[in-house]
């Protein structure tokens, strides 16, 4: 009952990040929440995403550690909102 209740409930924050499409293109995005399943985040370029991308973001902490992740697009409810599982 425990990891279904972290799968589906959904953390809310405000984290500034990158998606790096595999022909390298940067697309500025911010992630808006997390749960144990993925994250929702918003391009602020437009783009169209496909297949699998690289996600970079820092932790919100006091040494900045930098997390890059590969992530898969699960769905786009527009063109600049998606939901990734990573």
């Amino acid at each position: 009952m425990e990891a279904e209740h972290r799968r589906y409930f959904r953390y809310q924050v405000t984290v500034d990040a990158e998606v790096v499409r595999r022909d390298g293109k940067v697309i500025p995005a911010q992630i808006l929440n997390v749960s144990d399943g993925g994250l929702a985040l918003r391009l602020l370029e437009r783009a169209h995403l496909h297949d699998s991308v690289t996600l970079r973001f820092p932790l919100p902490s006091a040494q900045r550690t930098l997390i890059t992740a590969v992530a898969v697009l699960c769905w786009a409810r527009e063109p600049n909102e998606v939901v990734w599982h990573g």
